[in-house]
């Protein structure tokens, strides 16, 4: 397998995920409980705790391998995170 693969098959994959969590939002009027509904909370914030997670390692990569001053001549990824996702300086921080 070439190093392009594993990029091409995740450039697939996350649309696939997003479209999945699409669902997602009116699974929580679907619960008969208070109980059932705090479980999907939990279970949402972990899916949004793992994404955290690779983001962040993405993020290290292409900060490291110097994207964000190739694509966009931000000094790091915090800059382009400012310039390119809108972010405050703090958030990007």
């Amino acid at each position: 397998m070439s190093q392009a693969e594993p990029r091409r098959r995740a450039s697939r994959e996350i649309p696939a995920v997003i479209e999945q969590l699409q669902t997602l939002r009116c699974h929580i009027q679907d619960a008969a409980s208070p109980q059932e509904r705090a479980d999907w909370l939990v279970q949402l914030r972990q899916v949004i705790d793992v994404s955290e997670s690779h983001f962040v390692n993405a993020l290290a990569t292409f900060d490291a391998l110097g994207d964000a001053e190739l694509l966009n001549a931000a000094p790091n990824a915090v800059g382009w995170l400012q310039g390119s996702l809108h972010l405050s300086a703090a958030d990007a921080a």
